[in-house]
């Protein structure tokens, strides 16, 4: 969960507060927004219209994404 938290931050300490405050009321939230961020901002139901390669491709690229910043 803090590791998330710190990734939704990108680095600015005033975002931490929301943050932990968002964990506090659904932690599930910030999970996904930080393993899933394109996949999130897409939406669901958008997500459900789209081909399975286009949500394949989605899903890889927020895979990606991810690991890339736990390398830093």
């Amino acid at each position: 969960m803090q590791l998330a938290i710190l990734k939704l931050s990108g680095g600015e300490r005033e975002r931490l507060p929301d943050l932990v405050k968002m964990a506090k009321l659904d932690w599930r939230d910030v999970l996904a927004y930080a393993e899933y961020p394109e996949e999130m901002k897409t939406g669901p139901i958008e997500m459900r219209s789209l081909s399975s390669s286009a949500t394949r491709t989605i899903r890889r690229r927020d895979k990606r994404q991810y690991q890339k910043w736990l390398r830093k």
